[in-house]
């Protein structure tokens, strides 16, 4: 799945009627500010909803035909990557699942990524800790020795962990279980995007930035993955990503431009135009150089793995 917060930043640019009227107070604005503050609302929650009704129509359409490929949440933390230096320092292997470390109980479905991490940020500086590993049939008990990060000075494991998950195919026999379906699927993304705008700040997290370079790629990965549903799949998250980045609180977005007309009914006045532009045009600029630089280390990217 495509979980990461993408720089998709692909505004929807609403180019709205050049048809202005003029207010009781002689002002002249256009028609679609002249519309009372739920009727703007509703408009521009048009654009996020449509992706979003995109979205779990193709899911229910999916469940119907072929199935959803869905993830069911399995207990522990799944070790997904470890280096020479991190086996010799933890004896932690790929696949493993954690289940305990020190204090932290594991062994439940839907253990969380962001907690683990926390947890380990904050275990005593040099002194071992004690892990609970699954590994394969057989539970090991294992002595590890964290890292402190120079920069933060947090404790790490060094290794790449995930949630652990298996495999599932949604297939529905009837449209209100295809319904379900979609619902179900469509929480579950919009749950992992949160979680990953989450990570984006906090670094507890899966959160990426990547930009149009990115995208593609994991398309590409998606497909060589799962074939046509990799297809179906990349489609159903870039619209909700388009969804949820619109639906963001942030100058230049319908979520922003909402904000803009709720600050309006607050205060019980117009804001400026011209300062609204500026607003929006100093947020796309940043925009610009954001996703030039995502863009850049994306490239890299592709380098790095040939």
């Amino acid at each position: 799945m495509v979980t990461d917060v993408t720089a998709d930043l692909c505004l929807q640019v609403r180019f709205e009627d050049a048809k202005t009227v003029k207010l009781e107070d002689g002002r002249m604005v256009t028609e679609f500010d002249a519309r009372s503050t739920a009727e703007r609302i509703w408009v521009l929650a048009g654009g996020v909803l449509a992706n979003v009704a995109v979205a779990w129509s193709s899911l229910l359409a999916g469940a119907l035909v072929a199935g959803v490929p869905t993830k069911d949440l399995l207990p522990g933390i799944r070790i997904s990557a470890v280096d020479d230096e991190a086996f010799a320092r933890t004896g932690l292997k790929a696949a493993d699942v954690l289940l305990r470390i020190g204090g932290l109980d594991l062994n439940f479905s839907g253990a969380e990524v962001r907690q683990t991490v926390a947890f380990i940020n904050q275990l005593p500086a040099g002194r071992p800790v004690e892990m609970l590993v699954q590994r394969g049939t057989e539970e090991v008990l294992l002595t590890a020795n964290t890292i402190t990060d120079p920069n933060t000075g947090l404790q790490r494991l060094g290794v790449m962990i995930e949630t652990n998950s298996q495999r599932v195919l949604a297939k529905a026999e009837g449209f209100s279980e295809a319904a379900g379906v979609a619902t179900d699927v469509l929480t579950k993304l919009l749950d992992e995007q949160v979680k990953a705008l989450e990570g984006l700040f906090t670094g507890m997290g899966p959160g990426e930035m990547v930009g149009p370079v990115g995208i593609v790629k994991q398309g590409e990965d998606l497909m060589a993955a799962e074939g046509l549903l990799g297809i179906f799949i990349f489609f159903v998250t870039v619209n909700l990503n388009l969804a949820f980045i619109n639906a963001l609180p942030l100058p230049a977005l319908d979520g922003g431009k909402a904000l803009f007309v709720l600050a309006e009914q607050v205060s019980g006045q117009r804001l400026d135009e011209n300062k609204k532009q500026d607003v929006e045009l100093a947020f796309l600029l940043l925009v610009v150089l954001g996703l030039g630089s995502v863009t850049i280390k994306d490239v890299g990217h592709l380098f790095e793995s040939k």
